[in-house]
């Protein structure tokens, strides 16, 4: 059994670290073509380093399960090891803080993004995709219509309205030039090097002033925004939730890069998991059929049809993010207790993550079509294997 030193991981094999980033860039720039060339060379777990910081990568649905048996105890890497200008824009995040902070918070989002309180919302997301849709159209008078294209930013849109309410013009104009803004500022992360350091501060004066004068603006955006709607209804995500930040500038902060979190950093994902369905259902013309007689048997109850779990929808949804991973490998985090991984002995608090990519193409776990976009195949799975599939573990810690 091979045991792996925390701190150093030597005993697992894995690539030397790239100078200055380690394998942080080719993780999440060509993860589905390192994914493939990392375990054929190194086997079903082997380590990475980002930045400075070594990572046990798991390859298989036996090691998830192992790993995630304690789940609810799990905590994630800080600023999942991205450095200093990550943690300065998403450090403070839901997705990535933990202990208490954790717990408040998501006591208080929990319940307001469930997919059944979404589902409610039907109506008027749909109203929004539809405001998308016709702007794009108008935008490309006689020219065909990128489908792909158009629907960027509808998820980004429809998020937007159910946090805030309804936007006005001038609303919605600053609150995409704060995206722009900030987009121009995450690249700089995967630079790594010195971009990773607090010195960044001294090097890059530019960069630094433009990262704070978005905070700020992020700042008194949403703070506006909460003192121009307070009439609205009280279950609009923002206004519940502001209340138990007004005494503590720390509580300030998680809110904002949770918000951050929800409409900026899952931009890019929103419209990638979008994309992939279109792109797979485009290509079946029987499952086209199939789902506009599913749709149109639904259609005087879209609410509830949008909340199943068993349609062919959501079917097609799983199975789109089964081949195309949002990312080709988790965010890390570590587990408190030492696990035994392909037979390695990991030390508790050891940072893991998951080579989502070889998990989901596994033919040992879901047959000889793996590579195929085959929906039907969730009729036969159960939950926790969707559960695993899908990498929706989160730290309870």
């Amino acid at each position: 059994m091979f045991c792996a030193t925390r701190g150093s991981c030597r005993n697992i094999p894995g690539p030397s670290r790239d100078w200055p980033t380690g394998q942080l860039l080719h993780k999440y720039l060509d993860g589905e073509r390192k994914s493939k060339q990392w375990k054929a060379t190194h086997g079903p777990i082997y380590r990475l380093y980002s930045g400075f910081n070594p990572e046990i990568v798991i390859t298989t649905a036996k090691d998830v399960r192992s790993f995630h048996s304690d789940t609810k105890h799990h905590c994630k890497s800080h600023a999942s090891n991205a450095g200093w200008l990550f943690d300065s824009l998403l450090g403070k995040c839901l997705g990535l803080i933990n202990g208490q902070d954790w717990k408040t918070f998501r006591q208080a989002f929990g319940p307001l993004f469930t997919h059944r309180s979404v589902g409610r919302r039907v109506s008027e997301i749909a109203q929004e995709i539809e405001r998308c849709m016709d702007h794009k159209a108008s935008s490309r008078d006689g020219v065909p219509l990128d489908v792909l294209s158009a629907i960027q930013r509808a998820p980004f849109w429809c998020t937007a309205i159910y946090v805030y309410g309804p936007l006005s013009e001038s609303e919605r104009k600053k609150l995409w030039s704060l995206a722009e803004r900030r987009a121009l500022i995450f690249r700089n992360i995967l630079k790594g090097g010195i971009y990773s350091t607090p010195w960044l501060r001294f090097w890059d004066r530019e960069l630094f002033h433009n990262l704070q004068g978005f905070r700020e603006e992020w700042r008194c955006f949403n703070r506006t925004m909460f003192q121009k709607k307070q009439d609205m209804p009280s279950n609009r995500p923002l206004f519940g939730i502001w209340d138990i930040t007004l005494d503590n500038r720390g509580s300030v902060d998680i809110l904002c890069q949770t918000l951050d979190e929800m409409l900026f950093a899952n931009l890019d994902v929103s419209s990638h998991v979008l994309s992939s369905c279109l792109y797979f259902i485009a290509a079946d013309t029987s499952i086209q059929r199939r789902l506009r007689q599913e749709i149109q048997a639904s259609e005087t109850e879209l609410e509830a049809y949008c909340q199943q779990r068993n349609s062919l929808l959501y079917y097609c949804t799983l199975e789109a993010l089964r081949l195309r991973p949002i990312a080709a490998f988790s965010m890390p985090e570590y587990s408190h207790e030492e696990k035994i991984l392909s037979g390695c002995l990991i030390p508790a608090k050891t940072h893991v993550i998951i080579d989502a990519y070889s998990v989901n193409h596994d033919p040992q776990v879901w047959g000889e079509e793996s590579s195929k976009f085959l929906p039907d195949r969730f009729l036969s799975i159960q939950n926790i294997d969707v559960r695993c599939s899908k990498d929706k573990y989160r730290p309870r810690c």
